[in-house]
């Protein structure tokens, strides 16, 4: 059964609290507890985070939408800001030692805690996929060891700076 639930909110970050409680209600809803509930949530505040400070650029009079939908075998979340949107293959890799900018963190947490991650309207749509028949120890291993790794190499880098 494919089921769709939609929340509009202004493009501005004290509607945090309205996002986490959508995203609650659904994790509730499909009994989603423990360290993927975690990625869930994290993914889904950060991607509105991101479209309200990066798509919208914090202008009040936009909004940000998020539609949810259970699908075959997960579930999927989709962030849409009213942007002009962004080349999403041009974001530099914040494991580089190199990027002084510490662009891109944010897709690079959302893409370690997803198991899906896709682009459309030229990146002003973002939707994050989670596989429910993948919640598994090796799964949640490998994307603990992606995280902590990715925060050493923060440690490491702020220590040369």
């Amino acid at each position: 059964m494919n089921r769709i639930q939609k929340i509009e909110l202004k493009s501005d970050k004290l509607y945090i609290n309205e996002v986490e409680r959508f995203v609650e209600q659904i994790c509730d809803e499909y009994n989603i507890y423990n360290n993927y509930f975690g990625n869930i949530m994290m993914s889904v505040l950060e991607a509105y985070t991101n479209a309200v400070k990066h798509g919208n650029k914090f202008d009040a009079n936009k909004s940000v939408n998020i539609r949810f939908e259970s699908e075959a075998g997960g579930l999927a979340f989709y962030i849409e800001d009213q942007g002009e949107g962004f080349d999403f293959r041009s974001i530099p890799d914040p494991t580089d030692l190199n990027n002084k900018a510490e662009e891109g963190r944010g897709l690079f947490t959302i893409k370690s805690l997803a198991d899906n991650v896709e682009f459309d309207n030229n990146g002003s749509t973002l939707k994050i996929g989670f596989l429910i028949a993948s919640i598994n120890h090796e799964i949640s291993k490998h994307r603990a060891d992606l995280f902590h790794s990715y925060v050493n190499q923060g440690v490491k880098k702020n220590q040369i700076q």
